[in-house]
């Protein structure tokens, strides 16, 4: 873990050092290489062992999280590269994938498989183009994508992903839903022993639960759901789903979820050393330049929005510090359209090239799903942003980053509403994950066997045209109006 931590601070602090300029062609496919070793150097710290980092597509992900996620390049480093983390108390997921919690919850460390890693980078143009026409999209915030390569050469592939969950709220109920019914449930007898665990589609209908939310709020969801299954099935993917956290207002954060579910994991940072870098006159401009953004991007000296601790809370678990062991146990299983213009652009070692061509953004259309900011009237007032007024001795609350997303600006989420668009007792988190899942040769095997012992439309994997369908088919019953989830169980 401490090799991830410090190729990012690495990798990012470089990124950030470079003037920002358009993105071209090649941004998508440009990869990134550090080496780290026990000496160091002027441009890179001293590791406790050798490791290489390689960052994925610097560029483009700078572009993602400044311009369309907003998020501040300060805030980013610090919550990821400070003294600890959180790590999930359970085992891996069915994927084989381990998870690690940035210290103020706010972002995701998630290995993913060799073949997720590819196909990410395959859909990247795709990707980018729909966050940049949907800003208000609900498909997963991807950060960064990294790799790291162990001493004796196994990988370790990896993306920085937004938490859905808000660092300020209890979720007192979760649900992974596909629209999928076959052998979708967590039994009874599992939820008494654990009533946090994440429950399934028919743990859902079986409860009567719907969405609540008026008129206004509900259009806009069904037709965000639309948009983005739509682009998930031209991508050829399924198995995504939709992940929905419930706070219930009369509960309040009086049961201290994350802090009986969550460890505190503290990566062993080693003393730096460092080697001089030998030039004619004793001093490397591009280790000075270095030198600067490494201070100013140091966790130490950088500012926080947040109010957080200086030590893990008592109510949770302190975990041993990080060991090369501990780093290989989390091993995971193994064309963009636009016109285009000529820019010469700065090269990572200064020297001036001529740019490809830079793409450029068809112009977002009045819809209120194109534009950065909520709609404005005729729409209610809840709808509308009005950027928060903090006094010196405030505090902004944890979440104000997504503040001006549609569907997050409620407290990181969205607000409950009845038919008349008053607000009710239950704020939902929700957004689609999972979604780096094509239907290949392994997904047609398994709806072809899976088939034989049930009916082939209501299993997981199906082709992607139809899981789209039955996807936003199954989100618009469950919402208030809708004719409810009972008819999509299998008989």
């Amino acid at each position: 873990m401490y090799n991830m931590l410090t190729g990012i601070r690495i990798a990012v602090s470089r990124c950030q050092a470079k003037i920002n300029r358009p993105l071209t062609e090649q941004d998508f496919t440009a990869r990134h290489k550090y080496s780290f070793d026990i000496v160091g150097n002027e441009l890179t710290p001293s590791a406790r062992y050798d490791f290489k980092f390689k960052d994925y597509a610097p560029w483009v992900f700078r572009e993602l999280r400044e311009v369309h996620f907003s998020l501040d390049p300060a805030d980013y480093l610090l919550s990821l590269t400070s003294k600890y983390i959180l790590s999930e108390l359970t085992s891996p997921g069915k994927s084989g994938s381990f998870f690690y919690f940035s210290r103020d919850y706010r972002f995701i460390i998630k290995t993913i498989r060799h073949a997720e890693h590819k196909f990410l980078l395959r859909i990247l143009p795709q990707y980018w183009e729909h966050v940049k026409a949907n800003p208000h999209t609900l498909l997963s915030r991807f950060y960064g994508l990294h790799r790291v390569k162990l001493p004796r050469g196994q990988k370790i592939h990896f993306v920085i992903m937004n938490n859905l969950f808000p660092p300020h709220k209890d979720i007192h109920e979760s649900y992974d839903l596909k629209g999928s019914t076959v052998g979708r449930i967590v039994p009874p007898a599992k939820l008494e022993q654990n009533p946090r665990a994440v429950q399934k589609d028919l743990n859902w209908i079986d409860s009567n639960r719907v969405l609540e939310l008026g008129p206004e709020k509900r259009a806009f969801l069904t037709e965000q759901l639309r948009r983005d299954s739509e682009m998930l099935r031209d991508l050829g993917v399924m198995d995504y789903s939709l992940l929905v956290g419930l706070h219930w207002g009369n509960r309040g954060n009086k049961e201290n979820v994350r802090g009986s579910t969550l460890r505190v994991f503290e990566p062993s940072v080693p003393p730096i050393r460092r080697k001089t870098t030998q030039t004619k006159d004793g001093r490397s401009p591009e280790a000075i330049a270095m030198r600067r953004i490494m201070r100013a991007s140091d966790p130490h000296h950088l500012g926080t929005t947040l109010d957080l601790p200086d030590s893990p809370s008592p109510s949770m678990q302190t975990v041993a510090p990080s060991t090369p062991a501990h780093s290989q146990r989390t091993r995971p299983r193994s064309g963009s359209k636009g016109t285009s213009n000529t820019n010469s652009v700065v090269s990572g070692n200064g020297i001036m090239q001529q740019a490809h061509p830079t793409y450029q953004t068809p112009p977002h259309s009045s819809h209120p799903l194109h534009q950065s900011q909520p709609p404005q009237p005729p729409q209610p007032p809840h709808l509308h942003h009005h950027p928060p007024s903090y006094t010196p001795s405030q505090q902004p609350h944890p979440t104000q980053d997504r503040d001006h997303f549609l569907f997050y600006q409620d407290e990181g989420g969205l607000q409950a509403t009845d038919e008349s668009n008053e607000e009710m007792d239950v704020i939902y988190y929700l957004g689609i994950i999972d979604i780096l899942t094509p239907y290949g040769g392994l997904k047609k095997c398994e709806h072809f066997w899976k088939g034989l012992s049930a009916d082939r439309h209501k299993i997981s994997p199906v082709p992607p045209s139809e899981y789209a369908d039955r996807f936003f088919g199954f989100m618009k019953a469950i919402m208030r109006g809708g004719e409810g989830g009972a008819r999509f169980k299998a008989e």
